[in-house]
């Protein structure tokens, strides 16, 4: 290492590391990753692991690092389902019930944060539907409530005037469910 590259890199005191993609692909770890990380704590500068699929839990992620090699705890590790758990506790506080749309692995790491998840029917209704009034958002997931392959996930948050009513629909693998069902204009 050059004294030049070293007096830049003196500064740095932590690092923020995506997962897959950056550290392994897929299932199989990079080469160069557990020498990076063992450098990185000779120098004395911490890390952390990010990622954007919510598919896993943090357990299951921890998991799957310890499996390769890397040990890391929840402290260390940030996904997007623990921002939207944080998101929810800075802004819907009361909030326990929700409808979730995903994996088990991440519908766990919901209720492991006290959330329950409700059941997929117009009388079970959640605290909190996000959703913008009068859109429409396509998303890709996988692993839909025991459906066995990625699937397109429309959500769909319109008003009924007749009703006075908002009403959010999901469509999964082409059927449409109410997801809630929520008294006036919904306009957060």
């Amino acid at each position: 290492m050059t004294p030049e590259l070293k007096q830049r890199l003196a500064g740095i005191r932590h690092v923020a590391l995506d997962m897959d993609g950056t550290i392994y692909m897929g299932n199989s770890l990079f080469p160069f990753t557990i020498p990076f990380l063992r450098r990185l704590r000779e120098m004395g500068i911490t890390y952390s692991f990010l990622t954007n699929n919510p598919s896993k839990s943090l357990d299951d992620y921890l998991l799957k690092l310890h499996k390769m090699g890397i040990e890391a705890t929840e402290e260390e590790m940030y996904t997007t389902t623990v921002a939207t758990i944080d998101y929810l506790k800075a802004h819907y506080p009361s909030a326990r019930r929700l409808f979730l749309l995903g994996t088990p692995s991440m519908i766990s790491q919901f209720e492991k944060a006290g959330y329950i998840s409700t059941a997929d029917s117009a009388d079970d209704v959640p605290d909190v539907a996000f959703g913008a009034a009068n859109a429409a958002q396509n998303v890709r997931i996988g692993g839909v409530r025991g459906l066995d392959a990625d699937y397109e996930v429309k959500v769909v948050a319109y008003y009924d005037a007749k009703a006075d009513a908002t009403l959010f629909d999901a469509e999964v693998a082409g059927q449409r469910t109410l997801i809630c069902r929520r008294e006036g204009r919904f306009t957060e």
